[in-house]
């Protein structure tokens, strides 16, 4: 028993040591996360569209918590009219904070999309998409209706 003793010490002692960079490094990734958040937002008041979006991916990509930068990145998307890209950032948006006071709306911003989407393919313009990529929930299919199985 008294061999363990000093091993708990010496565990207890270097724990601190051990997460602090830890700790340190997901503070330095979150702040950089928000800088370029914050730099995206800017550039989408300036109407610089792809610049944003593109900001807001990374912002995503070194915060994958980074909510708002997801909504963003939707809308900026869906201005663009990039509605599939629209659509999934919206969906993983809905799927991170389903309760959000948005939520609402940005379900509806799902629909619009794809809707969007479907009138552009129906017409024949717009990049080439699987019929697999239109399905969509139940709630979300354009015009309400539930899709045929």
């Amino acid at each position: 028993m008294s061999k363990a003793l000093p091993v708990v010490v010496l565990a207890l002692l270097t724990a601190p040591i051990l997460v602090a960079p830890v700790s340190a490094h997901a503070a330095d990734r979150e702040d950089h996360a928000k800088r370029l958040f914050l730099r995206a937002k800017d550039l989408l008041r300036k109407g610089q569209l792809k610049k944003a979006a593109g900001l807001f991916e990374q912002a995503i990509a070194k915060d994958l918590t980074e909510v708002a930068a997801m909504r963003q990145l939707g809308r900026v998307r869906e201005k663009l009219g990039e509605y599939d890209l629209a659509v999934e950032a919206y969906r993983q948006y809905v799927e991170m904070v389903p309760s959000a006071p948005d939520a609402y709306a940005v379900r509806e911003a799902i629909k619009r999309c794809a809707a969007a989407r479907h009138k552009e393919l129906r017409r024949g313009g717009g990049h080439k998409v699987s019929r697999r990529d239109l399905d969509l929930p139940r709630g979300l299919r354009p015009g309400g209706k539930k899709a045929k199985a």
